[in-house]
């Protein structure tokens, strides 16, 4: 709801850079006032470059352009959705992968980092460089509080929840656990900026939820990557106390 409104305001990559430009501050006043910590000296920094080049760069370019050409030219509008879901895998694939190497704080930190200098860059050639025209949309109050929204809620909390969500789960169950944000977004649609509302919609709502119902019916246990560490510890200690009770016997 927030992105539709906003939209109407601005064009696409000022929205992005203006979403992205303030959720980069806002975690980099975590970072100063000491609440995160970004360790990457000495680690493969390019692997969390390339991290958002996937996710929001190229996702972003094929789900906003995707949507602008569905309605107009189909296929263009197709390939740019197909787009944007193998960026989505990428990333949740490439995240995992790097998941014992950067905390979840750091690959969401990067991504928005990347996410920002790019949409940025495209934000300014839009504007031909014009200081005026990219800050006119903050004119508008409710523009204001709907990037507010999007940078804090939509971009800091979520991305940071999918990194910490990617780290211990498995990589199946988070991407659907991902697509309930689809059913949850044509509803508020429908319900706040009174949207139609087809049968088919509903039929494909159900089917995210029945998805994601089977996905936890039948996936195995986990355990998170400190399990194992801390067996090992919880046998070391019981050794420990083992040792110090057959000393007393003795």
């Amino acid at each position: 709801m927030a992105s539709g409104y906003a939209l109407q305001r601005a064009h696409v990559f000022l929205l992005l850079s203006h979403r992205f430009l303030t959720a980069f501050a806002v975690m980099s006043l975590l970072v100063v006032a000491g609440f995160a910590k970004l360790r990457l000296k000495k680690k493969r920094v390019w692997l969390l470059v390339l991290l958002g080049a996937l996710e929001p760069v190229v996702y972003f370019f094929g789900e906003q352009y995707g949507i602008l050409h569905s309605g107009t030219v189909e296929a263009i509008g197709v390939i740019c959705l197909v787009v944007a879901v193998i960026g989505a895998t990428g990333y949740t694939l490439l995240s995992r992968s790097i998941s014992n190497e950067f905390t979840p704080f750091e690959r969401t930190y990067m991504m928005i980092a990347v996410g920002a200098a790019v949409f940025t860059v495209c934000a300014l050639i839009k504007t031909g460089f014009s200081p005026a025209e990219y800050l006119r949309p903050f004119g508008d109050v409710k523009y204001l509080v709907c990037v507010l929204f999007l940078s804090v809620c939509c971009s800091v909390i979520c991305y940071f929840m999918s990194s910490y969500a990617i780290t211990y789960m498995s990589v199946a169950r988070e991407t659907v656990f991902s697509n309930l944000t689809t059913a949850v977004s044509v509803f508020a649609g429908v319900v706040f900026m009174h949207e139609p509302f087809s049968v088919l919609g509903l039929v494909f709502c159900i089917l995210i939820l029945v998805g994601i119902y089977g996905v936890q019916r039948t996936a195995p246990v986990e355990h998170s990557p400190a399990s194992g560490a801390q067996a090992a510890d919880d046998a070391s200690r019981c050794k420990q106390i083992t040792a110090q009770t057959n000393g007393f016997e003795e």
